[in-house]
């Protein structure tokens, strides 16, 4: 069904009769919830974003009930790509919706075929678009079916804030109708707020991470329509969660999933000064108050060694566990840690190596801040002291490493520069990894680099990219790929590009072979 509450109303409120109507040029939006063509499930969800074009006309498209889907399809292309669009050769998808189809939901319209043949128009291009000199960096991506979220912070201010953008998953334009023309801003105006991580149900999109209104780093979540991006009043206060766990102390928020009913964060609380434990609460989707079913309390601590980065920084669930990652300081040297715990208390799987695996990769400071699974292993990255990318493997039920992975101790290690490489994110796609981040390579500056790699041992598939590999560099300064998601046929990464006036940058590539 469309967003629009009446098809038959140009953007100005005007019916639109059956002749023709001058428009001024602007955007209009037509949302297709479902579109469902019997007998081939081809189309389940299609949205989009469209502009009128050439000159500003209106046209009309019918259709009799019943009418050979190629004649509708034909109609679509003849009656509103071809006289709109020629003049602009490209992309069509600036006018697949364009004219509003003011019969579409008539007796007398096939609308069901309509609708899919209009879609089948649509090119479902790669794209690269920017968020020019606004600071910061995009910490976090979301996909769905008609659009993509991008959330970060941003130093359009005197202080550090929160961004979320909306853009087309089509042609990664801004989605005009959500927060200020695309874009939703959260300025506390005390310096220092991040926005992390986000998620999303079919209709709210739920942000997390934190701010510094109470003088120290507090736990922030906001829940907001995913269409418009307003806040939900019934939820917390006004739809935010300002929540600070040890008030004067910083506490940190970095991970949401949505589970069980209810709303999992995830990151750290104060022990004492900047001293840090492991925090997961569990709250109420609608009020967000805390769910006492949870561990009693709705809230679930452990000690990670009391160091200043004992945090967890990233989670992933199943049906009934979660699969928290972060780094533990028992002494000197920050560990990768990896816990496995039940949804409904937060107590520890013994079977999983009594609950927790640890590693060590060295002196200095290291955090996994990545964490994934398949059906039958857990894949675990982050930071390295050595500054290498690394890809730890284990058995999903019993916590062991994999060693056919990477013998001999099922950690896969590649250095693919003698300077700083990482990988920020990690995806399976088609049962391989995709590996996101940045490296070293070309000896001056970070630049982007995508990886596809086979999970059974980490080789490279050399279908992918340059024999596995995309290096990206679009700056003379450092560029970072931080963040990806996926659907069927492309990967989108949101990271940044430059080191002075700093922009974030998205680009939509192929799965097939990496191609822009």
């Amino acid at each position: 069904m469309s967003r629009n509450s009446n098809p038959e109303l140009n953007p100005e409120g005007k019916t639109i009769g059956d002749e023709e109507k001058k428009l001024s040029p602007e955007t209009l939006e037509l949302g297709v919830q479902e579109v469902l063509a019997e007998g081939t499930g081809m189309v389940k969800e299609i949205a989009t974003t469209a502009t009128v074009c050439s000159q500003g006309r209106e046209r009309k498209i019918s259709g009799k009930s019943g009418q050979p889907f190629f004649m509708l399809w034909i109609r679509a292309a003849t009656r509103c790509i071809l006289p709109f669009c020629l003049t602009f050769l490209f992309p069509l998808s600036n006018c697949l919706y364009h004219p509003m189809v003011q019969d579409l939901l008539e007796d007398s319209t096939n609308k069901d075929n309509l609708l899919l043949a209009l879609a089948l128009i649509a090119p479902d291009e790669p794209f690269v678009v920017q968020s020019l000199n606004v600071g910061g960096e995009p910490t976090s991506i979301y996909c769905t079916a008609d659009a993509i979220y991008i959330g970060g912070y941003d130093d359009l201010t005197s202080t550090q804030q929160w961004r979320l953008e909306k853009r087309s998953r089509l042609t990664g334009e801004l989605d005009e109708s959500f927060g200020n023309g695309g874009v939703i801003n959260v300025d506390t105006a005390a310096g220092g707020d991040q926005l992390r991580d986000l998620d999303y149900d079919g209709i709210y999109i739920y942000i997390a991470g934190w701010d510094f209104q109470s003088g120290s780093n507090a736990w922030r979540l906001e829940k907001r329509l995913a269409s418009t991006g307003e806040l939900d009043p019934s939820f917390a206060s006004n739809g935010v969660l300002s929540h600070d766990p040890s008030a004067g102390f910083p506490d940190y928020l970095h991970a949401i999933e949505l589970a069980a009913g209810g709303i999992y964060l995830a990151g750290s609380s104060s022990v004492t000064g900047t001293a840090q434990e492991w925090r997961i609460e569990k709250r109420n989707l609608i009020t967000g108050a805390l769910d006492t079913g949870f561990n009693g309390t709705g809230i679930f601590t452990t000690g990670a060694g009391n160091g200043t980065q004992s945090r967890i920084f990233a989670m992933t669930v199943d049906d009934t566990y979660i699969y928290a990652s972060g780094a533990n300081q028992p002494g000197g040297d920050l560990n990768w840690r990896l816990d496995k715990r039940f949804l409904s208390d937060g107590s520890a799987e013994s079977a999983f190596a009594s609950g927790t695996v640890t590693d060590n990769a060295g002196s200095g400071a290291e955090e996994a801040s990545i964490v994934l699974y398949d059906d039958s292993a857990v894949y675990l990255s982050g930071s390295d002291p050595d500054q290498h990318l690394q890809v730890n493997k284990y058995d999903r039920i019993t916590g062991a490493p994999i060693v056919a992975f990477a013998p001999p101790d099922g950690e896969f290690v590649y250095d693919p520069s003698a300077g700083q490489d990482r990988l920020n994110a990690m995806l399976l796609v088609s049962n391989r990894l995709l590996f996101i981040g940045y490296d070293s390579a070309n000896g001056s500056d970070l630049q982007w680099r995508i990886s596809l790699r086979e999970t059974s041992d980490g080789s490279l598939v050399s279908s992918f990219g340059t024999n596995g590999v995309i290096q990206s560099d679009p700056t003379s300064e450092n560029d970072g790929a931080n963040a990806a998601c996926a659907d069927a046929s492309f990967v989108y990464v949101a990271g940044y590009e430059g080191s002075t006036n700093r922009s974030w940058r998205i680009e939509k590539r192929r799965l097939s072979d990496g191609s822009l």
